[in-house]
């Protein structure tokens, strides 16, 4: 793709020095931008989230929104790890090992309500809390992901908490998809991980070799297709604040350093985390 968009593991895989102070990530990441060719207009560049990860050592995750020369905008989000004069991707200790494997992960975040899918009638009897980061179009997803839900289910004990982390880079249309499943879990409280199952056993669903981005509309129409007994429209995307909610659910991952699907949580620590 000629007009791909190139930001991590190019701008950031050495040191950068920098007279900037320990405020200026936005500014240091506008900088980067500027310089890229293929980057038309600058839409955003907003800090999101901080971690302290060493000895004057922070993680910065930055949320940035830019138009490339074809018109099309693009939407990441940037960690970036700084001391206040260096910028990097990654920076290692003194026996090479990433400092940023030291992040203090918010995990108090991690079991929100809002994010519950499914929880047992008994909430006295939950023992175990899982927390599932996963895209709709994330072949592994697909296939694990229906029956990894089953079985904590089925466990009896155990509440799961959902977050849709469409990775858009490869998955063209996994944002919206994600818009549909978070419209429909909104609307249908109470239905959550039958909605989950259905979206996951749906083919529509799965990502296809040179599939072409689609409209809104269209996702919509292939969900109501797929799950009749739970309709939504498009009105209903906005009044269920998906968009809000998705951003919320991404920026959360961007912080405590999720960035590949399917990442679970169970108890807090994280058990599987693939390619």
């Amino acid at each position: 793709m000629k007009n791909k968009i190139y930001i991590t593991g190019i701008v950031f895989s050495t040191l950068f020095c920098s007279s900037l102070f320990a405020d200026k990530t936005e500014e240091f990441v506008k900088n980067i931008l500027k310089k890229n060719p293929t980057i038309q207009k600058i839409l955003q560049v907003e800090t999101v989230g901080r971690s302290n990860i060493g000895t004057h050592w922070y993680r910065d995750v930055v949320k940035i929104n830019v138009v490339d020369s074809t018109g099309s905008e693009h939407e990441e989000f940037i960690p970036v790890l700084t001391d206040g004069e260096y910028f990097s991707e990654n920076v290692y200790d003194e026996f090479g090992n990433p400092i940023a494997n030291k992040i203090v992960m918010p995990l108090d975040k991690l079991y929100k309500e809002s994010s519950l899918i499914y929880a047992p009638e008994d909430r006295s009897k939950i023992k175990n809390r899982v927390a599932i980061f996963s895209d709709f179009e994330c072949p592994f997803c697909n296939q694990k992901a229906p029956s990894e839900l089953q079985r904590f289910v089925d466990s009896d004990d155990t509440a799961i908490y959902y977050y849709n982390l469409p990775l858009t880079k490869i998955h063209p249309n996994s944002k919206n998809i994600s818009l549909v499943a978070i419209t429909a879990m909104q609307k249908y409280p109470d239905k959550k991980i039958d909605i989950l199952y259905g979206m996951y056993a749906g083919k529509d669903f799965q990502y296809k070799d040179g599939e072409q981005k689609e409209s809104l509309d269209s996702i919509i129409t292939k969900y109501n297709s797929i799950l009749p007994d739970y309709q939504i429209t498009k009105k209903d995307v906005e009044k269920y604040k998906a968009k809000e909610i998705l951003e919320s659910d991404r920026a959360y991952s961007a912080k405590i350093n999720v960035s590949t699907t399917p990442t679970v949580f169970i108890n807090g620590k994280r058990v599987i985390r693939t390619h």
